[in-house]
Protein backbone atom coordinates (compact mmCIF):
# COMPACT_ATOMS: atom_id res chain seq x y z
CA UNK A 1 0.00 0.00 0.00
CA UNK A 2 1.32 3.27 -1.03
CA UNK A 3 2.26 6.00 1.37
CA UNK A 4 -0.16 9.02 1.69
CA UNK A 5 2.74 11.33 0.88
CA UNK A 6 3.09 9.45 -2.58
CA UNK A 7 -0.39 10.92 -3.67
CA UNK A 8 -0.01 14.30 -3.32
CA UNK A 9 1.13 15.46 -7.13
CA UNK A 10 4.16 17.65 -7.10
CA UNK A 11 3.66 21.20 -7.93
CA UNK A 12 6.41 23.01 -9.51
CA UNK A 13 7.54 26.50 -9.29
CA UNK A 14 6.58 28.56 -12.14
CA UNK A 15 9.65 29.71 -14.44
CA UNK A 16 10.28 33.06 -14.38
CA UNK A 17 10.11 34.71 -18.32
CA UNK A 18 12.42 37.74 -18.81
CA UNK A 19 10.28 40.84 -19.90
CA UNK A 20 9.00 41.26 -23.41
CA UNK A 21 11.23 43.93 -24.81
CA UNK A 22 9.67 46.44 -27.25
CA UNK A 23 10.42 45.23 -31.04
CA UNK A 24 10.05 47.80 -34.07
CA UNK A 25 9.99 46.93 -37.56
CA UNK A 26 11.54 47.95 -40.46
CA UNK A 27 8.11 48.49 -42.25
CA UNK A 28 6.77 50.62 -39.03
CA UNK A 29 10.12 52.79 -38.69
CA UNK A 30 9.66 53.39 -42.44
CA UNK A 31 6.38 54.53 -41.82
CA UNK A 32 7.05 56.55 -38.52
CA UNK A 33 9.60 58.57 -40.32
CA UNK A 34 7.43 59.56 -43.67
CA UNK A 35 4.91 60.70 -40.87
CA UNK A 36 7.04 63.33 -39.49
CA UNK A 37 8.35 63.67 -42.72
CA UNK A 38 4.84 65.02 -43.97
CA UNK A 39 4.64 67.29 -40.99
CA UNK A 40 7.70 68.84 -41.02
CA UNK A 41 7.43 69.85 -44.63
CA UNK A 42 3.56 71.04 -43.85
CA UNK A 43 4.64 72.82 -41.22
CA UNK A 44 7.45 74.63 -43.61
CA UNK A 45 4.96 75.18 -46.33
CA UNK A 46 2.81 77.02 -43.92
CA UNK A 47 5.31 78.77 -42.59
CA UNK A 48 7.07 79.98 -46.06
CA UNK A 49 3.01 80.90 -46.94
CA UNK A 50 2.69 83.20 -44.05
CA UNK A 51 6.29 84.99 -44.51
CA UNK A 52 5.27 85.24 -48.40
CA UNK A 53 1.88 86.59 -47.78
CA UNK A 54 3.60 89.49 -44.86
CA UNK A 55 6.35 90.29 -47.33
CA UNK A 56 3.57 90.66 -49.98
CA UNK A 57 1.22 92.54 -47.79
CA UNK A 58 4.34 95.01 -46.70
CA UNK A 59 5.56 95.46 -50.55
CA UNK A 60 2.52 96.31 -51.68
CA UNK A 61 1.93 99.20 -48.87
CA UNK A 62 6.01 100.04 -49.50
CA UNK A 63 5.35 101.04 -53.23
CA UNK A 64 1.52 102.07 -53.45
CA UNK A 65 -0.89 99.47 -54.45
CA UNK A 66 -4.61 100.32 -54.03
CA UNK A 67 -7.09 97.30 -53.27
CA UNK A 68 -9.92 98.99 -54.56
CA UNK A 69 -13.10 97.28 -52.99
CA UNK A 70 -15.72 99.62 -53.80
CA UNK A 71 -15.66 101.62 -57.21
CA UNK A 72 -17.91 103.72 -55.58
CA UNK A 73 -15.83 105.10 -52.61
CA UNK A 74 -12.52 107.35 -52.71
CA UNK A 75 -9.60 105.81 -51.12
CA UNK A 76 -5.77 107.09 -50.19
CA UNK A 77 -2.47 105.12 -49.92
CA UNK A 78 0.78 106.64 -48.29
CA UNK A 79 4.10 105.88 -50.08
CA UNK A 80 7.25 106.37 -48.62
CA UNK A 81 8.90 108.88 -51.36
CA UNK A 82 12.45 108.25 -48.93
CA UNK A 83 13.40 112.21 -48.87
CA UNK A 84 12.90 114.71 -46.32
CA UNK A 85 9.85 117.17 -46.52
CA UNK A 86 8.36 115.27 -49.44
CA UNK A 87 4.99 113.50 -49.49
CA UNK A 88 3.76 110.98 -51.67
CA UNK A 89 0.00 109.11 -51.91
CA UNK A 90 -1.71 107.01 -54.09
CA UNK A 91 -5.52 107.96 -55.14
CA UNK A 92 -8.40 106.68 -56.83
CA UNK A 93 -11.55 109.21 -57.35
CA UNK A 94 -14.56 107.18 -58.37
CA UNK A 95 -15.91 108.24 -61.94
CA UNK A 96 -17.76 111.41 -62.65
CA UNK A 97 -16.61 112.86 -59.49
CA UNK A 98 -14.24 116.06 -59.24
CA UNK A 99 -12.14 117.01 -56.34
CA UNK A 100 -9.39 119.76 -55.53
CA UNK A 101 -5.98 119.22 -54.44
CA UNK A 102 -5.85 122.44 -51.88
CA UNK A 103 -2.96 122.71 -49.42
CA UNK A 104 -2.43 125.49 -46.29
CA UNK A 105 0.36 126.45 -44.46
CA UNK A 106 0.24 128.14 -40.66
CA UNK A 107 -3.39 128.61 -39.88
CA UNK A 108 -4.64 124.80 -40.21
CA UNK A 109 -7.56 123.74 -37.60
CA UNK A 110 -5.77 123.17 -34.10
CA UNK A 111 -4.52 119.12 -33.79
CA UNK A 112 -5.72 118.46 -29.87
CA UNK A 113 -8.79 115.60 -30.06
CA UNK A 114 -9.25 113.17 -32.84
CA UNK A 115 -12.83 115.35 -34.00
CA UNK A 116 -10.65 118.33 -35.22
CA UNK A 117 -9.53 116.34 -37.72
CA UNK A 118 -12.80 116.87 -39.16
CA UNK A 119 -12.36 120.56 -39.44
CA UNK A 120 -11.05 121.86 -43.25
CA UNK A 121 -10.33 125.39 -43.81
CA UNK A 122 -12.38 127.57 -46.21
CA UNK A 123 -8.84 129.60 -46.73
CA UNK A 124 -6.17 128.02 -49.22
CA UNK A 125 -2.43 128.58 -49.94
CA UNK A 126 -2.54 127.01 -53.33
CA UNK A 127 -5.48 124.45 -55.11
CA UNK A 128 -5.54 122.50 -58.42
CA UNK A 129 -8.77 120.68 -60.17
CA UNK A 130 -8.02 117.19 -60.30
CA UNK A 131 -9.74 114.29 -62.48
CA UNK A 132 -11.10 111.02 -61.43
CA UNK A 133 -9.61 107.81 -61.54
CA UNK A 134 -6.38 106.53 -60.15
CA UNK A 135 -3.48 109.09 -59.35
CA UNK A 136 0.04 109.89 -57.37
CA UNK A 137 0.31 112.91 -55.27
CA UNK A 138 4.02 114.27 -54.67
CA UNK A 139 4.26 117.49 -52.71
CA UNK A 140 7.75 118.49 -51.76
CA UNK A 141 9.36 121.50 -50.12
CA UNK A 142 12.70 123.05 -50.26
CA UNK A 143 14.53 126.51 -50.28
CA UNK A 144 15.22 128.08 -53.32
CA UNK A 145 18.04 130.21 -52.40
CA UNK A 146 16.82 133.11 -52.48
CA UNK A 147 15.23 133.30 -48.93
CA UNK A 148 12.37 131.21 -49.85
CA UNK A 149 10.68 128.33 -49.50
CA UNK A 150 8.94 126.43 -52.78
CA UNK A 151 6.13 124.02 -52.34
CA UNK A 152 5.96 121.74 -55.42
CA UNK A 153 3.32 118.86 -56.57
CA UNK A 154 3.05 116.84 -58.91
CA UNK A 155 0.12 115.05 -60.01
CA UNK A 156 0.84 111.99 -61.95
CA UNK A 157 -2.27 109.71 -63.93
CA UNK A 158 -2.48 106.43 -64.78
CA UNK A 159 -3.00 107.03 -68.32
CA UNK A 160 1.09 109.35 -68.40
CA UNK A 161 -0.70 112.55 -67.83
CA UNK A 162 1.48 114.75 -65.49
CA UNK A 163 0.40 118.40 -64.11
CA UNK A 164 3.10 120.39 -62.16
CA UNK A 165 2.33 123.32 -59.68
CA UNK A 166 5.00 125.54 -57.94
CA UNK A 167 4.80 127.99 -55.33
CA UNK A 168 6.83 130.29 -52.68
CA UNK A 169 6.59 131.40 -49.34
CA UNK A 170 8.80 133.55 -47.92
CA UNK A 171 11.44 132.50 -45.07
CA UNK A 172 10.15 134.58 -42.49
CA UNK A 173 6.82 132.84 -42.91
CA UNK A 174 7.85 129.37 -43.07
CA UNK A 175 10.37 130.08 -40.33
CA UNK A 176 7.45 129.22 -37.47
CA UNK A 177 6.73 125.60 -39.14
CA UNK A 178 9.68 124.04 -39.85
CA UNK A 179 12.34 125.72 -38.64
CA UNK A 180 13.44 122.51 -36.65
CA UNK A 181 12.01 120.39 -39.46
CA UNK A 182 10.05 118.41 -36.51
CA UNK A 183 6.53 118.11 -35.97
CA UNK A 184 4.66 118.13 -33.15
CA UNK A 185 1.30 116.03 -33.80
CA UNK A 186 0.96 114.28 -37.10
CA UNK A 187 -2.72 113.40 -38.74
CA UNK A 188 -3.80 111.70 -42.30
CA UNK A 189 -2.48 109.19 -44.37
CA UNK A 190 0.75 108.70 -43.52
CA UNK A 191 3.65 106.57 -44.87
CA UNK A 192 3.71 102.69 -43.64
CA UNK A 193 -0.04 102.80 -42.68
CA UNK A 194 -3.03 100.94 -44.81
CA UNK A 195 -4.71 102.26 -47.35
CA UNK A 196 -8.28 104.19 -46.50
CA UNK A 197 -11.71 104.84 -47.91
CA UNK A 198 -14.04 107.84 -47.78
CA UNK A 199 -17.22 107.97 -49.03
CA UNK A 200 -17.88 110.28 -52.08
CA UNK A 201 -18.79 113.96 -51.63
CA UNK A 202 -16.51 114.36 -48.41
CA UNK A 203 -13.41 115.80 -47.81
CA UNK A 204 -10.25 114.04 -47.65
CA UNK A 205 -7.59 114.67 -45.40
CA UNK A 206 -4.26 113.47 -46.96
CA UNK A 207 -1.63 114.80 -44.50
CA UNK A 208 -2.01 117.55 -41.33
CA UNK A 209 1.10 118.45 -39.64
CA UNK A 210 1.65 120.35 -36.54
CA UNK A 211 4.62 122.34 -36.23
CA UNK A 212 6.62 121.99 -33.23
CA UNK A 213 7.86 125.40 -32.33
CA UNK A 214 11.65 126.36 -31.61
CA UNK A 215 12.96 126.48 -28.96
CA UNK A 216 13.65 129.82 -28.59
CA UNK A 217 9.60 131.56 -28.82
CA UNK A 218 7.83 131.52 -25.66
CA UNK A 219 4.31 131.47 -27.12
CA UNK A 220 2.82 128.01 -28.57
CA UNK A 221 1.22 128.48 -31.67
CA UNK A 222 -0.72 125.66 -32.10
CA UNK A 223 -2.35 126.86 -35.50
CA UNK A 224 1.32 126.48 -37.17
CA UNK A 225 1.84 124.01 -39.48
CA UNK A 226 1.10 121.90 -43.09
CA UNK A 227 -2.21 120.85 -44.43
CA UNK A 228 -2.65 118.77 -47.63
CA UNK A 229 -6.59 117.70 -48.80
CA UNK A 230 -8.98 116.71 -51.40
CA UNK A 231 -11.99 118.86 -51.51
CA UNK A 232 -14.82 117.93 -53.85
CA UNK A 233 -16.32 120.26 -56.96
CA UNK A 234 -20.13 120.45 -57.18
CA UNK A 235 -20.78 118.98 -60.89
Amino acid sequence: MPEPNSLVPEVKAPTERPPRQFQFSLGGMIVFLLVICLIGSHLRTSWLLYDANQTLKRYRTEFGHLSIQDPSRTYVLAVDPHQELTWQWRVYIPPGQKHELCSIFRDIPVIEHEPDDLAFPKQRSSHQPIDDGELLITTSIQRDGQDRWRFHQVIQYAQGKRTDTYWVVRDKDMAPIISDETFNRVRGAVAGTSQMAFDGGNNVLLLKLQALPPMTTVTDDKNAGLMFWLSPIDP
